[in-house]
């Protein structure tokens, strides 16, 4: 990963000894590189540079939880959306139209049945 990337702060996912974990860099080293810790057991490393950085976890998870909030209907930059009585007032309106749609719809395919009928015979 480039130096414009890393993020102090940030949690990262390494290999550590042929397995992966999770790291949080909390300093630039002073000969180049960063200081990590480890997560799970607390250790402090050293990375001679940003290469063995996978990928950063705290962007994923925010990206998960923002686009988990899309997906709820709210908007993360607004509040969450909350319903109240008159929220469903017209709602018969919009099932009025669809039924009106859902008849043409029945309708259509009997005429285009019935011309197919019509034409077998």
């Amino acid at each position: 990963m480039r130096a414009h990337n890393v993020h102090i702060g940030d949690i990262y996912e390494i290999r550590i000894s042929g397995k992966l974990a999770q790291v949080r860099l909390t300093a630039t080293a002073p000969g180049g590189g960063y200081f990590a810790s480890n997560i799970k057991t607390g250790r402090i490393i050293r990375l001679k540079s940003g290469r063995r950085l996978r990928y950063n976890v705290t962007l994923l998870q925010q990206a998960k939880a923002y686009y988990a909030d899309l997906a709820a209907g709210n908007d993360p930059d607004k509040p969450p959306r909350t319903v109240t009585p008159g929220d469903f007032d017209g709602c018969e309106a919009e099932l009025a139209r669809i039924a009106a749609a859902a008849e043409i719809t029945i309708a259509t395919r009997k005429n285009i049945t019935a011309k197919h009928q019509e034409e077998a015979k």
